[in-house]
């Protein structure tokens, strides 16, 4: 009861982060006080008994409102738990309440217009990053030890870059998506948040009913660098952040392998957008249907903030034909990095997740396209700022885990991890190793 108590405690005096878009005190007392009669019984829940845990606002929690940070959805109140949600709570997880987002997951800045902005606790000027940002956010501030993001294109790792809190985006298919508000089918993943990799593979057994091996030791490690795509265009602090991690990993015996992928960035390249584009139509209207019926997706579309007007368009001919091609472009993504990942038997791709730390908030309305986000004095282009390192993983459906740490300037930084499919448990277990080696 004590911890449940300090936790609503907490989200009241943080109120002013808008980390958490809503919350029932009284069943979070209820859920403690079970859990408080069991243990005086002699009986521990699971591995999470009694953790408190935020979920997003678009992961369905029974009694909760879940709008996906959007009006049209500010009503509806699913009467069951999403399966991530689930097994959470089979675990004896404290859920806490529902965090904020960027509006139907469709942004990086967890900037929303209808229901306020996730702040970063580090500097509340700064953004806390988005979709997944106050489920990030309000792990930063010590709301809660953990939570859940849903991942299309970074949601999960970009604001845990920018808070400093790990995330983990599974490898597609692993964890189940049902209950939660879908933005791009073939791209969605659920996934979980944590202060620290350690925390965090708690909870991925948990969801994954995966043990995470111990490695003893980081010897025999390889990580390859890929110089060309991933290190390029990076704030003064990320690069030189970046490069004593690598320095530090190197005396621990990690193997760092220099590679070029001079063909990455072409097999990139709008291919993210034109599945979101093509995908997201349907998988709202299916959605509506189930959820909402008699909502249609045009009148959803029609109460969206500015800065996704005209994101929602039912696919025309050459939305089709972007689709296709960006499908093959995936293909030939997921070949290439399963042939490098062969050839150099590397574990995984090690890069920074994001170019720069948390950027300042944007003010005035929210537009679309979003402004670029100035590093260093140059004008960055918003996708490549943001979403530039973190595509690939999510388009070839590769796990990936970024592994916080603190910049020259006391802002938190990413360090990204990328492995091959499947190898998600393996990918946690070398994150714990690279986090006891910067924080050691």
């Amino acid at each position: 009861m004590q911890i449940a108590r300090s936790t609503l405690d907490r989200q009241a005096r943080q109120a002013g982060l808008g980390a958490m878009a809503g919350f029932d005190a009284d069943d979070v007392l209820r859920q403690a006080s079970v859990f408080d009669r069991a243990f005086a019984g002699g009986d521990r829940a699971g591995p999470l008994h009694g953790v408190p845990l935020v979920i997003k606002d678009n992961i369905h929690v029974a009694g909760l409102p879940n709008t996906a940070g959007t009006p049209s959805l500010g009503s509806f109140i699913p009467a069951f738990d999403a399966s991530a949600v689930v097994r959470l709570r089979a675990a004896g997880a404290l859920i806490v309440g529902k965090a904020s987002m960027h509006e139907l997951a469709m942004g990086w800045t967890g900037q929303n217009p209808h229901f306020g902005t996730a702040r970063n606790p580090h500097d509340s000027d700064r953004m806390a990053g988005g979709s997944s940002g106050g489920t990030a956010a309000a792990l930063a501030a010590g709301i809660a030890l953990g939570g859940l993001g849903t991942d299309t294109n970074g949601s999960i790792r970009i604001p845990s870059a920018f808070c400093g809190v790990a995330g983990l985006r599974p490898t597609h298919g692993y964890l189940p998506t049902d209950g939660i508000t879908p933005l791009a089918p073939s791209l969605d993943t659920v996934g979980p948040m944590a202060r620290t990799v350690a925390d965090l593979a708690v909870l991925y057994q948990v969801m994954a009913d995966r043990m995470v091996p111990r490695l003893a030791d980081a010897e025999g490690i390889r990580l390859g660098l890929v110089q060309d795509y991933f290190l390029t265009e990076l704030s003064q602090e990320t690069g030189l952040g970046f490069a004593a991690v690598c320095d530090r990993l190197k005396a621990l015996g990690v193997q760092l392998l220099k590679l070029e992928l001079p063909e990455l960035a072409d097999l990139v390249a709008g291919s993210v957008p034109a599945i979101i584009g093509h995908e997201s139509y349907a998988a709202l209207e299916s959605y509506l249907a189930e959820v909402r019926p008699g909502m249609s997706i045009e009148a959803l579309a029609g109460s969206v903030g500015n800065d996704l007007r005209g994101a929602l368009r039912r696919p025309d001919t050459e939305s089709q034909q972007a689709y296709r091609a960006a499908l093959h472009r995936r293909e030939k993504l997921r070949a290439r990095l399963g042939a490098v990942f062969a050839e150099h038997g590397i574990d995984a791709l090690f890069y920074p997740t994001t170019p720069m730390p948390a950027p300042l908030l944007q003010q005035g309305p929210l537009v679309s396209p979003a402004p670029g986000v100035t590093v260093d004095g140059t004008l960055l282009p918003t996708r490549t700022a943001f979403a530039r390192n973190v595509s690939p993983a999510s388009l070839a459906g590769l796990p990936s885990l970024t592994v916080p740490i603190t910049g020259a300037s006391g802002l938190p930084l990413g360090l990204q991890l990328d492995g091959w499919v499947g190898s998600d448990a393996r990918l946690l277990a070398i994150g714990r190793a690279v986090e006891a080696a910067v924080t050691h």
